[in-house]
């Protein structure tokens, strides 16, 4: 795929890979407004990504490959406990609703 430099306002389609370099960060804001803020180092991916504005319903799924990702849960998780998911190498969480900070050595 092709590599391009992240902007704000940049939108983000399923399957995108945001990957961060050794000084670098970025953050996210789901429709669901869920946030999802990426450290140095970190390659993440948007794997899945649902959510229908009127029932507060949907799912999500990013998977970070490695690296650091903090996260605070959006509509999704409230409307859904669960529906919200962040993969790793070694583990699924599935998320009810609150913020939290997962990292993966490389």
């Amino acid at each position: 795929g092709n590599r391009l430099p992240g902007s704000v306002g940049m939108a983000l389609r399923r399957g995108d890979v945001i990957e961060t370099g050794t000084d670098g960060s970025a953050g996210v804001t789901l429709a669901d407004n869920s946030l999802l803020s990426a450290g140095p180092r970190t390659q993440l991916s948007l794997d899945e990504f649902t959510y229908d504005s009127s029932q507060l319903k949907g799912s999500s799924l990013a998977k970070l490959r490695y690296g650091t990702l903090s996260a605070s849960s959006g509509e999704i998780a409230r409307g859904t406990p669960g529906a919200m998911r962040i993969g790793t190498p070694t583990a699924m969480l599935a998320v009810r609703g609150t913020n939290f900070l997962v990292r993966v050595a490389q």
